[in-house]
């Protein structure tokens, strides 16, 4: 049985999937579940760190915005995907590295 600190460690969990490789459907999702994530929620994704809550709430910023650029393309619409897209690489420039995908 796990116990508080193996659900937190490294090798548990703490693994930010690619967000570039999922379909709008995930994206959303993660978005949803991401925007107003708790400390132990966010941990779980990011890992143990004193701004784990900010960090899966750029994360889930980013989800939306990439969502949002998808589905602009999707329609051709370049003049919207494109803004959007220049935001997600913003949020990504300043994550930490050692959660990138």
């Amino acid at each position: 049985m796990k116990n508080a600190l193996d659900i937190l460690s490294p090798s548990y969990d703490n693994v930010v999937p690619n967000l570039d490789a999922m379909p709008i459907s995930e994206l959303r999702k993660f978005r949803k579940k991401y925007a107003n994530p708790s400390q132990m929620s966010a941990m779980r994704l990011v890992g143990i760190r004193s701004d784990a809550v900010k960090i899966a709430q750029e994360l889930s910023k980013y989800a939306f915005y990439k969502s949002k650029a998808m589905a602009a393309r999707g329609r051709g619409d370049l003049r919207r995907a494109i803004p959007d897209e220049n935001f997600c690489e913003t949020i990504y420039r300043g994550l930490p590295d050692d959660i990138k995908w």
